[in-house]
């Protein structure tokens, strides 16, 4: 395809003419295939994915295009899956070898970034000249493992250095055609990036912390005292109240057992009804320390089923020796009956929070909750907007360099209405949001050419030509990096 002339300076956006109504098949008919031959079509259909969004990226009015064979793909994702069945199996047996075999799986990541990005670059072209990445293991290494390791033992103060070096490996280290990319980011470029967002959030912290410190202290004081007021309704010892119960058990049998003495042993019975009543005595101190008023009570019925008991004639045949205990019984019947009713109103009377407070906590629980997600998500809008300029603006191709213009409000207001969507269509407007957001992100990148860009190209295709066509590797696959 002949393209204009390209003057110095020029801006040369980026298009993207992907349609969701188009994509919609693909990603659908991709997922039928992939869950009926259980993964194995994943391959193929990350190459389809791949293919339209590529072929969809105009720049200068010529497309990308993915040149990837699905077989490599699948032996890499095979490779992957081998390997970590493998590691599980090993540590459920020999759980010494986990740590070890953990070590080797970190030696080897570099390895795997590397040869993944290769195949990624290797497998993108533009007017027929391929992108490449140089073999760079030992920087590999120390970006994936050693920075990490200093970003935990940092508590995240390594971050946005760990980011700056990661984007600088994948850029630096990236080719088009025979011609380098070439990054003038700083670190201190990323950790201005991050510091915003860092002291914003401490503001709301300490705003938030301001207004729903008295509400929530009000809430545990409220807790607090209902909690103290159970304890205080409470019995002090419950094996002493077990045992005064069993005491009281123990005197109604005595009680009966006396009652069943003939006549001729009236003055046993008589000594055994004091024994009672000095044992009844004990009880009702121990009871009416706890229960004042209504052990009161329930004495003086007790005291005066004991008179009858004393009124009756042992010799009478027709007297009802037990009826003393039956009026006890009545009693004791009684008691427990207020004490169930009584128990219910003591746990109502102790309860932490009326409904309306109830409803005022979940409330503020909800609202806290909801301005978090809120400002997690403008956060890492803020920040993948910043970062993805950053990388833009920075990079440069031979003098040719971009300029991205992505603005947070806008990534912000995407991703929460993608959300919305997604949750309301049931995941069916998937491909549409993934269309939204690339033909967004493309609007929002130029490529301001340094010459004729024409010339440029031409200029890559002559040296490829000269050093002969380059050969596939042995272990072409990809890793799913």
């Amino acid at each position: 395809m002949n393209q204009p002339t390209q003057s110095a300076d020029s801006g040369i956006p980026v298009e993207f003419t992907g349609k969701a109504s188009e994509f919609f098949g693909i990603w659908i008919v991709n997922i039928l295939l992939t869950i009926v031959t259980l993964g194995i079509y994943s391959a193929w259909a990350k190459v389809r994915t791949q293919r339209y969004f590529y072929g969809n990226t105009l720049l200068a009015g010529s497309p990308f295009d993915y040149l990837a064979n699905p077989l490599a793909i699948l032996k890499g994702w095979a490779i992957a899956i081998v390997v970590l069945i493998a590691y599980q199996i090993l540590t459920q047996i020999f759980p010494i070898v986990s740590f070890l075999l953990f070590i080797l799986l970190m030696i080897a990541l570099p390895w795997v970034i590397v040869r993944a990005m290769q195949f990624r670059a290797r497998n993108t072209s533009w007017r027929n000249i391929r992108f490449g990445f140089k073999k760079s293991y030992a920087e590999a290494a120390k970006v994936f493992i050693l920075y990490p390791i200093l970003m935990v033992l940092t508590l995240g103060l390594f971050l946005p250095y760990y980011t700056f070096a990661v984007n600088r490996f994948l850029v630096t280290n990236s080719e088009f055609g025979t011609t380098p990319f070439t990054s003038s980011a700083t670190a201190k470029d990323y950790y201005l990036i991050f510091l915003k967002p860092f002291l914003v959030m401490l503001v709301i912290m300490a705003l938030t912390l301001a207004i729903a410190f008295p509400r929530l202290k009000g809430i545990y004081d409220q807790m607090k005292a209902g909690m103290e007021a159970a304890q205080t309704m409470q019995p002090e010892n419950s094996e002493d109240n077990y045992a005064e119960e069993d005491d009281a058990q123990g005197d109604d049998e005595q009680q009966n057992t006396e009652a069943d003495f003939p006549a001729d042993m009236e003055d046993d019975v008589q000594t055994g009804d004091a024994m009672q009543n000095t044992s009844g005595d004990v009880e009702a101190d121990q009871y009416m320390d706890e229960h004042a008023e209504m052990m009161q009570q329930a004495m003086q019925d007790l005291a005066a089923a004991n008179d009858n008991i004393k009124d009756e004639d042992p010799n009478d045949g027709n007297s009802d020796v037990g009826s003393g205990d039956v009026e006890y019984d009545e009693v004791y019947t009684r008691y427990q009956a207020e004490q169930e009713q009584q128990e219910p109103i003591n746990e109502d009377s102790n309860a932490s929070l009326s409904p309306l407070q109830k409803m005022l906590a979940m409330a503020s629980a909800m609202l806290i909750m909801f301005l978090t997600m809120l400002f997690y998500l403008a956060f890492i809008a803020y920040i993948q907007s910043r970062l993805w300029n950053l990388v833009y603006n920075t990079t440069e191709l031979a003098g040719n360099r971009f300029v991205s213009s992505i603005r947070a409000r806008d990534i912000i207001w995407l991703y929460a209405s993608n959300i919305i969507v997604i949750i309301c269509s049931i995941g069916l407007m998937i491909p549409w949001v993934k269309i939204r957001m690339a033909r967004y992100r493309a609007s929002k990148l130029v490529l301001i050419a340094a010459g004729n860009l024409d010339n440029f190209v031409q200029a890559q295709q002559d040296k490829i030509s000269a050093l002969g066509e380059e050969l596939g590797d042995v272990f072409d696959l990809d890793i799913g990096i």
